[in-house]
C-alpha cells in the first residue's frame, strides 16, 4: 500500500512540473492584445508561444510585385520562428527591392541575411488581420522608419494593400534635413508573383 501511495505522489508531483513546463499558446491572430499591456506576452506566465495554429500567415509568404510613384517594388515574405528566451514567436520576415522606373536600384535588403535590422522582421498581426511590420530604412535617423502596413486582399488572396505609415522622427545626429520616404504613404497594390 506503500508503494502505491508513493507512486502516486511521485506521479502527480511529475505531471505538475510537465504541466507548468509547456508554454502557454497566444494564437497569432490575438497577439495585438498583449502589445502595451503589462508583462505584454508573458503576462503572469513562465513562457509563451505566439503560435500561427490557424495558418493566417502562410497566404502572406511569397513573392510580391507592385509600383507606386515611379518606383517599381518587389517585397519576398517567409514565415519565420523566433525563440528568444521565454518568448517563442512565429513571424513574418520581409526583404524588398526598390527600383526606380529605369531599372536602376534605389535600395535592396535581399542579399542582407535575416538578422540585419534592414530586413523587417518584428511584427504583429492586428485586429483586422493586416500584419504590421516595424520598418528602420537606410537612413532611420533622418526619418525614414514608422510601421508597414501589409493587408491582405479579402475577395482575392494573391492580391494585397501596402503603406508606411511614418514616425517621422528626426534623431539630433541626423545631418541633413528629413529624408524621402521611399515607400508610399498611401494604400499601394501588390501581387503576388
Amino acid at each position: 500500500m506503500k508503494k502505491y501511495i508513493i507512486l502516486a505522489l511521485l506521479t502527480l508531483i511529475i505531471s505538475m512540473v510537465d504541466t507548468q513546463a509547456q508554454d502557454i499558446i497566444i494564437p497569432i491572430e490575438n497577439s495585438y492584445r498583449y502589445i502595451g499591456t503589462m508583462g505584454g506576452y508573458l503576462g503572469n506566465n513562465d513562457s509563451v508561444y505566439v503560435k500561427d495554429i490557424n495558418n493566417k500567415l502562410d497566404e502572406f509568404e511569397g513573392n510580391w510585385m507592385g509600383s507606386a510613384n515611379k518606383k517599381n517594388y518587389k517585397f519576398i515574405v517567409k514565415k519565420s520562428t523566433t525563440n528568444r528566451g521565454p518568448i517563442k514567436k512565429d513571424k513574418l520576415v520581409l526583404k524588398y527591392e526598390i527600383t526606380d522606373d529605369r531599372g536602376n536600384t534605389i535600395v535592396s535588403t535581399l542579399g542582407l541575411n535575416d538578422e540585419n535590422p534592414l530586413v523587417m522582421d518584428n511584427g504583429y498581426m492586428n485586429e483586422s488581420g493586416t500584419w504590421v511590420f516595424h520598418y528602420s530604412g537606410f537612413n532611420t535617423k533622418c526619418g525614414q522608419s514608422g510601421s508597414i502596413f501589409f493587408n491582405l486582399s479579402e475577395p482575392n488572396p494573391g492580391s494585397a494593400y501596402l503603406f508606411l505609415f511614418a514616425d517621422g522622427e528626426i534623431w539630433p545626429t541626423c545631418e541633413s534635413d528629413y529624408a524621402e520616404q521611399v515607400f508610399p504613404q498611401d494604400w499601394m497594390t501588390i501581387t503576388k508573383s
